[in-house]
């Protein structure tokens, strides 16, 4: 399966891949000659070439099945749809139009005749599964299909009834399911293996021995930067006013009082434990413990509810402070952390709240804390302040650019409305010579158009081509 091409380089080389498209990598071809034979669950981390698993074993399918064998490609989103679709016509040597996608945005009759036709079918699994269950097609002449983002295969998802339908009616199945991360504990991953029916499991890490010589090291620079005063003013305060809130907790042995620090966490946990508690009530009582209801809780010794019973504690006061308390830490995590502009909408709607009698924010918004903190951001104009960090970044940016040569550069952000602010910031500053665009989910704000699939796949194109 591999041709060597000169000293330095090194590909894949077998029937129905195009010639020296894909490097040879030992784990790579490692992985394929063990999942060639038995239904497969392939787990490796991000970055080494899942799809190019996929596509190796296509190959070996292919020249098995040349003439009627059917390769089906399941991806849980359309952008990854899209991916799988590019990736085969570039790697693989068959005609281009053997190679198709499926979407609810195909017409049904058109799905019918497209999937009669094709040889490599690319899909989201519950189009697929929708049409198998109408009579449209089955999957009999199927020799192997990839499930990719495998771990979804739980419960009601399509994935568990696509992988049960094809066991039940093909002679020669194959299946080769990918995640980057299977389940959290051995009830998920074993539910995962006998949903896809899985007969062998390879797992690989960065520090395997045929992976590692693989991987690249990655520099790691912190640049820290110099909140301004009025800033670390504002901080303080919030400080102190969480401080005040934190004591409703202590003195009623609901927290830790010795942690070195608290955070947004530790309150949601709370509120989650006593939701938890008062839905399963005695469920979860030492003597009915069967296991499942216990490990559902974080605090266990004791439990908040327990705590909540032995001094008869107000449940609704509980759960506000500790809306109260999250507030706090969001707002201090905004202010130190992100553009000046998101702290202040985030106070705005405190304030709204507050008018609304919400009482967590209305605590809040009276404090005597809350009024200097008011205060100070009417008489220092704060909403003119800009986070030292976007500076600091439009250096970095101009250094990648000047000393490196680099026009294609990633930047994550936290927060959804930090992306709007650093692709005007850069678009401004830069002008025709790079050019940014946001890339966020589908789910939309009031406020904040989320994009959909469609427009995902765009971006990712026009970044790929330079164009962004």
């Amino acid at each position: 399966m591999v041709s060597k091409i000169g000293k330095k380089s090194q590909f894949f080389e077998t029937s129905f891949l195009k010639d020296n498209k894909i490097e040879y990598r030992e784990y790579q071809d490692n992985i394929i000659k063990k999942c060639g034979m038995k239904n497969s669950l392939v787990v490796v981390p991000t970055g080494l070439g899942k799809t190019v698993i996929g596509i190796l074993l296509i190959t070996k399918r292919l020249k098995k099945y040349p003439q009627h064998g059917k390769i089906l490609i399941l991806a849980p989103t359309r952008p990854l749809v899209d991916q799988h679709y590019s990736s085969c016509e570039k790697f693989i040597d068959i005609d281009t139009e053997k190679i198709i996608s499926l979407t609810g945005k195909t017409p049904p009759e058109k799905r019918l005749i497209k999937f009669k036709k094709a040889q490599i079918i690319i899909s989201t699994p519950q189009v697929l599964k929708n049409d198998i269950m109408r009579g449209r097609y089955d999957l009999n002449k199927v020799s192997l299909i990839i499930f990719d983002e495998c771990h979804r295969t739980v419960g009601n998802y399509a994935y568990t009834f696509l992988s049960k339908e094809y066991m039940k009616s093909c002679t020669d199945p194959l299946i080769l399911g990918l995640t980057a991360s299977p389940g959290k504990d051995y009830g998920t991953i074993q539910q995962l293996c006998d949903n896809l029916y899985v007969e062998n499991v390879v797992f690989k890490t960065y520090e395997d021995e045929d992976v590692k010589d693989y991987i690249n090291d990655i520099d790691i620079i912190l640049e820290p930067v110099d909140l301004p005063i009025k800033v670390i003013e504002i901080s303080q305060v919030l400080d102190n006013l969480f401080s005040n809130f934190l004591r409703f907790f202590i003195d009623r042995n609901l927290i830790n009082p010795y942690k070195r620090y608290y955070s947004k966490l530790d309150f949601l946990r709370i509120a989650q434990d006593l939701t938890f508690s008062l839905k399963y009530g005695t469920l979860i009582d030492e003597e009915r413990y069967d296991g499942r209801y216990l490990n559902e809780l974080y605090f266990t010794s004791p439990k908040i509810i327990e705590i909540v019973r032995e001094n008869d504690l107000n449940i609704h006061s509980i759960y506000s402070y500790c809306s109260s308390c999250i507030s706090i830490l969001h707002a201090k995590d905004l202010l130190e952390t992100q553009d000046i502009r998101l702290f202040l909408t985030f106070v705005d709607k405190m304030k709204f709240k507050a008018d609304q009698d919400n009482l967590s924010s209305k605590r809040i918004i009276t404090s005597d804390h809350f009024k200097l903190i008011n205060s100070i951001i009417t008489k220092n104009h704060l909403d003119d302040l800009s986070h030292p960090k976007l500076d600091k970044l439009i250096t970095l940016i101009k250094e990648e650019i000047s000393e490196f040569k680099n026009n294609k550069i990633l930047i994550f952000t936290q927060y959804r409305e930090t992306a709007e602010i650093l692709k005007n910031i850069i678009n401004e500053e830069f002008g025709n010579k790079l050019v940014a665009e946001k890339f966020v989910g589908q789910a939309s704000k009031i406020d904040d158009r989320g994009f959909t699939q469609t427009e995902q796949i765009e971006i990712l194109n026009k970044f790929r081509n330079g164009e962004i």
